[in-house]
């Protein structure tokens, strides 16, 4: 009986692990105190998309930007480039992507329809030149000079022959959301100098907008550790204190609500970063984030993306390059300050990819494009209990004082 019994409860944790793996993902704590600890995560896609009459669907492409407009259902794809045996091309790409009515009431299926793509041509002598590894941020109506809002874009690059004699960009777009075209714009002060696959972020400090940028390469076989802070509404550029960290290129950063900055990652010539750091705008002031004793880190990766979770006070981060392409999903939870990968189910997983484009629409995250051995233009959703499917925390005046997510609420 005795016997029996063991292959009962065998049986029984056999079935409960297939459940799990059907349902979709799993977090592997490295902390057992960590609220982390038996969240489910899956990813939906690829999407059907559709574009308006006349349109074409986006170039399959990687290194673009995917730009959401804040309180709306649209977001903006500027740019991006493709690689063939013999030669890199840059895009000079305008998309509008909008959610429609599919996907805001199936939000658990792929629907028939869930996007709309619209393609602009607005060719004048203000928009930017055709290029990739820019970046771009949505700036509101308040902080601009226009009192429109807009969407500026810095830096990128385009491609030389044969790979070689790239053209490095320092200039300022601004595309106005309004009237639908382009201005440039000249910062005064200390201004950003030429590159490619730095970071943006977007701050709002006394109840004004700027933009942090930073890092990337500027085509002289040289990473960089520059920051500057533009004040958007007065077009005003200032050179801040240099990272305390080497240069790097293919980092990506997220804002939380107090405003601070996490940096992780990217590469300098051959090595590559797997630190974090956290930046203060408030102090100008960059520190590394100190994790406990044999912590799980994530491999270091360039070319990645890393969004910050508001509601439940956590940093995704997914995908990039270590030398092959990656697929792998981390979150980091700021307040027990550990890293927890979370292995997603085979079926409906995106491919392995690196600059791509990971972004917020209605609350939910939304991955595009990137590229491993091919590009991409496909479109995936990330369900996860993180962002929408359990009751949200109260609210905190800082980001470390928030409880840690738990499922058992």
């Amino acid at each position: 009986m005795m016997v029996v019994a063991e292959r009962g409860r065998q049986q029984v944790l056999w079935l409960l692990v297939l459940v799990v793996i059907v349902l979709g993902t799993v977090v592997e704590a490295t902390d057992a105190k960590s609220g982390f600890s038996g969240m489910v995560f899956q990813w939906v896609g690829p999407l059907k998309t559709e574009t308006l009459e006349g349109t074409e669907l986006p170039k399959i492409s990687h290194f673009q930007t995917v730009t959401p407009v804040e309180g709306s259902d649209r977001a903006f794809l500027m740019g991006g480039s493709s690689v063939s045996i013999f030669s890199s091309t840059a895009y000079k790409s305008l998309y509008m992507l909008d959610m429609t009515q599919t996907e805001r009431i199936q939000p658990q299926s792929m629907g028939t329809t869930a996007f709309k793509w619209n393609e602009y041509q607005l060719v004048d002598s203000n928009s930017p030149p055709a290029r990739f590894g820019h970046t771009s941020s949505f700036v509101p109506s308040s902080s601009s000079s226009t009192t429109h809002n807009e969407i500026w874009s810095f830096g990128g690059h385009q491609p030389g022959f044969g790979f070689s004699g790239s053209t490095f960009f320092s200039s300022f777009h601004a595309l106005d959301l309004e009237r639908m075209f382009w201005r440039l714009i000249s910062p005064t002060g200390d201004v950003p100098s030429k590159r490619a696959h730095h970071v943006m972020a977007s701050l709002k400090l006394q109840d004004s907008n700027f933009l942090l940028i930073g890092g990337g390469e500027d085509g002289r076989h040289s990473s960089l550790n520059d920051f500057y802070l533009i004040d958007t509404a007065q077009e005003k550029s200032k050179r801040l204190n240099d990272a305390p960290f080497s240069g790097r290129s293919g980092a990506a950063v997220a804002v939380t609500p107090d405003q601070t900055v996490y940096l992780f990652g990217g590469a300098n010539g051959d090595r590559l970063f797997n630190d974090l750091f956290e930046y203060d705008p408030h102090l100008d002031r960059w520190k590394v984030v100190s994790l406990p004793k044999n912590s799980v880190l994530p491999p270091p990766r360039a070319f990645h993306s890393l969004v910050h979770d508001q509601d439940r006070d956590a940093l995704l981060l997914f995908g990039g390059s270590d030398t092959k392409s990656l697929s792998d999903l981390w979150a980091f939870d700021l307040s027990n300050r550990v890293w927890l990968q979370i292995t997603t189910k085979v079926m409906d997983k995106p491919l392995t990819r690196k600059g791509h484009s990971l972004f917020r629409l209605q609350n939910r995250l939304y991955l595009f494009g990137g590229s491993d051995i091919h590009e991409h233009n496909d479109i995936y959703r990330l369900d996860q209990v993180l962002l929408s499917d359990l009751p949200a925390r109260p609210s905190s005046s800082s980001h470390h004082k928030k409880p840690t997510i738990s499922l058992n609420e």
